[in-house]
């Protein structure tokens, strides 16, 4: 998929900016999901199938409003019970994960995606077969799709002016 959000021409030269799926992203930071036996006694523990939490240092399991819950220990048998394990990733580290568990089940089920913006600058060169078409380009990845027009716009803006020196230095270069 790629989607053009605005586009700019001068002259020669056209500047465009525009989102791309981004296919291998990188979502280490909402944490991960496994299916260990093997838990350190230290970890949070999210398991998918139950909709819990596991409090480390002790055996209990909590939902999302902290009531004690009856699950994990029947459900390491199961490959489709995917856990999935916590990062320090705040003070309310249980509330994190259910806001991180519910992220990740999201980007499983389409409602979001990983996105790349870019700017693009392109030369009409006429006849000039030998001089290149794109003389200049920035890119910003990892980008939530759901992150807002406003956002987009911001950076946008931010990769046209890369997009432009780094143009600039390609045509330096020609010269």
């Amino acid at each position: 998929m790629t989607d053009t959000l605005r586009t700019l021409t001068v002259g020669r030269f056209t500047v465009a900016v525009v989102v791309e799926s981004e296919e291998w992203s990188d979502h280490s930071w909402l944490g991960r999901y496994c299916n260990l036996r093997d838990v350190k006694p230290y970890e949070y523990v999210y398991d998918r199938a139950s909709d819990a939490v596991r409090v480390p240092g002790s055996d209990l399991w909590r939902d999302r409003w902290g009531r004690i819950v009856n699950a994990g220990a029947e459900l390491w048998h199961d490959r489709r019970s995917y856990r999935y394990i916590a990062n320090d990733n705040g003070y309310d580290r249980i509330g994190h994960m259910f806001a991180d568990a519910d992220r990740l089940r999201g980007l499983e089920q389409g409602d979001w995606q990983f996105v790349i913006l870019g700017a693009v600058v392109t030369m009409d060169n006429g006849a000039h077969w030998a001089l290149p078409n794109v003389i200049g380009r920035a890119y910003l990845g990892g980008i939530e799709s759901d992150s807002g027009d406003a956002y987009f716009r911001s950076e946008g803006r931010n990769l046209i002016h890369e997009a432009i020196a780094d143009a600039r230095m390609t045509r330096a270069a020609l010269a």
